[in-house]
């Protein structure tokens, strides 16, 4: 489910590699409660080839980057966010270096994802959950728990 494309410039060994997607699969496992095997680490050799043409200020260059992709609606605060990044950036300097060749320069966490099936599921939207969940307040509140139920079943195709 959570993807972490890292798209580098520098050369990373196949040991560099193993250890950052260890890294991040541990740390994202035990930090969410998530299963390990929904985490993917993606690798791109960013530095020769259409992908290496960065410009940054009119200017040619060539910069490390990682881009995260998370479920959307799930309330995390911007100060977590850039706890994430720190983390992660921290994570990569750790194991790939922290010259100025093999800086991380910039890390993106999009939560944006509206479905999703993965390993034969479909998972839950936070936002269509909540929704739900609102449902059952709403209907509770006025004293027709029972149909609220039966509107989320019908829904949720159960």
């Amino acid at each position: 489910m959570p993807v972490y494309e890292f798209e580098h410039v520098i050369r990373l060994a196949a040991s560099q590699k193993a250890a950052l997607a260890k890294a991040i699969t541990d740390w994202h496992a035990t930090s969410f409660n998530a299963p390990r095997y929904i985490v993917q680490c993606r690798f791109i050799d960013v530095n020769s080839g259409p992908l290496s043409e960065i410009f940054v200020g009119g200017q040619p260059r060539k910069i490390n980057r990682l881009s995260v992709s998370l479920r959307s609606g799930s309330g995390r605060t911007q100060e977590q966010l850039e706890s994430m990044t720190n983390k992660l950036v921290a994570m990569w300097n750790g194991i790939a270096g922290s010259t100025p060749e093999a800086q991380l320069r910039a890390v993106y966490i999009k939560g944006t994802l509206d479905a999703a099936f993965e390993g034969g599921f479909h998972l839950p939207m936070v936002c269509l959950l909540l929704s739900y969940i609102f449902t059952l307040i709403l209907m509770n509140s006025l004293g027709n728990l029972n149909n609220g139920s039966k509107i989320i079943r019908r829904n949720l195709g159960n």
